[in-house]
């Protein structure tokens, strides 16, 4: 029995660019996307739903106040839905493919040029389906590979367009699992079968029978929150790789050469070590409370999100992802180092402090001398 349809799971935002002076009515921002896909030539029909909770006041907001890459931001206070319908020749997949993975990579293609593409932004992170329409065969094989196509031909049309628009896109997209899904014969629980196999896992989804029609729909809205859940702590690991990012280059600045030989210029280069040090331990100390912090609130988050039965396997998935996301940094090490560089540099400035004395005393001596032989 072949699966009603079939799609792969990604993350996925089109996130408005502001400008100075960062104006922005947040009801429109349903409007602009919806302006954009209207100059799209391979996009069919769409629409876009706004957020019932977007303010119509114009609001000052700060520079990337509508990326789902900066912390802080809640989209779903913009924007509820995004979805249309995407044309992409063959020989365009092929290409992109091919990009990826090389000229000779080994590649069936998709089995169509038609594709329906839906973001829901749910609490906690926008999750996006790819389904693959108007089929050759019954079926699509690998419609994960369906993301990867969409994907890059998005961020290409956009390039194109020059609109100040970006695709978001959070990691892994597409999601390492193949969805297909299938008719329950019986009005019972929704439920998946889940098959781990060599590549991307296989997840049949069983629906029941009296739902007739947008299945893919149904399904993003049963799992959604998980996959919001999970994509969110995707999130937090480019938070604080970006913030442990802070603290490597401010670790790297005390490695940097000393400059001028004079004692002037050691004297200064002592100074900005400290500065240097200093701005170490902040870093550390605000990496240390934030990561505290979010794994609070996720850890909270990830036990209430718990309550749906049938989909364990992404249970599984999320439990592995919080305990990757949350994995020990060597933060106790570099704060033992700048303790080290800390009680090092302090004994140079005493030595330093030592010598000025003394040649401020010399000088101070030579200029009495002058002052008491010329009287």
């Amino acid at each position: 029995m072949n699966p009603i349809t079939a799609f792969g799971v990604g993350c996925f935002h089109l996130a408005v660019r502001l400008k100075p002076p960062y104006r922005f009515r947040p009801s429109s921002y349903a409007e602009i996307i919806e302006s954009l896909l209207g100059k799209l030539d391979t996009v069919g029909r769409f629409s876009v739903s706004p957020s019932t909770m977007a303010s119509s006041d114009e609001l000052k907001l700060g520079d990337g106040a509508l990326s789902m890459l900066h912390e802080g931001v809640w989209l779903p206070g913009y924007i509820d839905a995004v979805e249309f319908s995407l044309r992409i020749p063959r020989r365009v997949q092929d290409d992109i493919v091919r990009a990826i993975h090389g000229k000779n990579y080994s590649w069936t293609g998709l089995g169509t040029e038609h594709f329906m593409v839906r973001t829901r932004y749910f609490y906690d992170a926008p999750v996006t389906i790819v389904e693959c329409l108007d089929l050759d065969d019954d079926e699509c094989e690998d419609p994960s590979d369906a993301v990867v196509v969409v994907r890059e031909f998005l961020k290409q049309k956009l390039k194109e367009s020059e609109a100040d628009i970006d695709l978001e896109v959070v990691g892994p997209s597409p999601f390492h699992a193949d969805f297909f899904v299938f008719d329950e014969t019986e009005e019972v629980r929704p439920h998946v079968e889940h098959t781990e196999t060599g590549g991307y896992d296989r997840v049949i989804a069983y629906v029941p029978p009296h739902i007739r029609e947008n299945h893919a729909d149904w399904v993003l809205e049963w799992m959604g929150p998980k996959l919001s859940f999970y994509y969110h702590l995707k999130r937090i690991n480019i938070w604080q790789a970006r913030q442990w990012g802070d603290v490597n280059r401010a670790w790297h600045s005390l490695n940097e050469p000393a400059g001028s030989e004079t004692w002037a210029g050691r004297a200064k280069a002592l100074m900005k070590k400290r500065r240097a040090i200093a701005s170490l331990v902040d870093g550390v100390l605000m990496f240390q409370a934030g990561m505290l912090s979010r794994r609070q609130r996720a850890y909270s988050a990830k036990e209430n999100n718990r309550s749906e039965r049938g989909l364990e396997f992404l249970d599984e998935k999320i439990d592995r992802t919080f305990e990757d996301t949350f994995r020990t940094y060597p933060t106790a090490q570099v704060l033992e180092l700048a303790k080290f560089y800390e009680t090092r540099d302090s004994k140079r400035r005493d030595r330093v402090h030592v010598l000025v004395a003394a040649l401020m005393g010399g000088a101070i001596g030579a200029i009495l001398s002058q002052l008491l032989g010329g009287t």
